[in-house]
């Protein structure tokens, strides 16, 4: 019975330590586990704030960009060197006038295009001053010039040919 008791209290001894080892050891693993996670988690969240900092600088370099070209945009609308449409229309008028009718005006342009120069009407005029001059004694500029040599290709008495 001592034998018993004795076998006994060692066994419950040796389950006591036993149980105490392997708490130990769940305990030794769980935070080895928590600390693998926190670097883990750790190195996420500086991998999303690199990221987070290459889409910042990226954002701010197109930010930037934009701002520029606006500024170029606005400044071309508002340059002085800019030709108001009311100015190459010929439509100087007041603001008391009232408003200028631009489609009656860009109607006449387009007409005036279309139409073209009146090269009759040109042809008469240049005609009757070449007649009024004739009139007068004078001569006209043609008949200083000299007749075209046809033997010798049709140049005159032009020195810059050399034939």
């Amino acid at each position: 019975m001592i034998r018993h008791k004795l076998h006994r209290h060692q066994d419950a001894n040796r389950l006591r330590d036993y149980n105490e080892r392997k708490a130990n050891l769940r305990a030794e693993q769980e935070r080895g586990t928590l600390e693998r996670r926190l670097r883990i988690q750790s190195r996420e969240k500086d991998r999303q704030l690199q990221a987070l900092e290459k889409v910042e600088k990226r954002e701010l370099a197109s930010l930037s960009r934009d701002l520029k070209q606006q500024r170029r945009v606005q400044a071309r609308e508002t340059d002085e060197k800019s030709i108001s449409l009311e100015n190459v229309a010929g439509l100087h008028q007041s603001k008391d006038k009232g408003s200028p009718d631009l489609l009656k005006t860009f109607d006449r342009a387009r007409q005036k295009k279309r139409d073209g120069p009146d090269l009759m009407a040109e042809f008469d005029h240049a005609s009757r001053i070449a007649e009024a001059e004739k009139g007068k004694g004078g001569s006209g500029e043609w008949e200083h010039a000299g007749r075209p040599d046809i033997e010798r290709g049709g140049h005159g008495n032009d020195p810059d040919r050399g034939h």
